[in-house]
């Protein structure tokens, strides 16, 4: 029915039992999207280290883990 554009929002919202509002939100997504939710939102920060960076950080760190440190001590 909201691909068709046969019948008008407020007509789908009377079938349906909604609002007409969420009737052209619906038909909006639908639009923009392919599906009748907008796709979620990631949260957080990206990570500043690229993926190649990291791995090259992880093979230094195995041959000398030594340099690894959780810690600072300051003796």
């Amino acid at each position: 029915m909201i691909r068709s554009n046969s019948l008008h929002d407020k007509d789908i919202a009377d079938i349906v039992r909604c609002s007409s509002r969420t009737v052209a939100r619906v038909r909006a997504n639908v639009r923009v999207f392919g599906a009748p939710c907008a796709p979620k939102n990631a949260g957080g920060r990206h990570s500043g280290m690229l993926p190649h960076v990291l791995s090259a950080l992880l093979d230094h760190l195995l041959t000398k883990p030594e340099l690894y440190c959780t810690v600072a001590r300051i003796e």
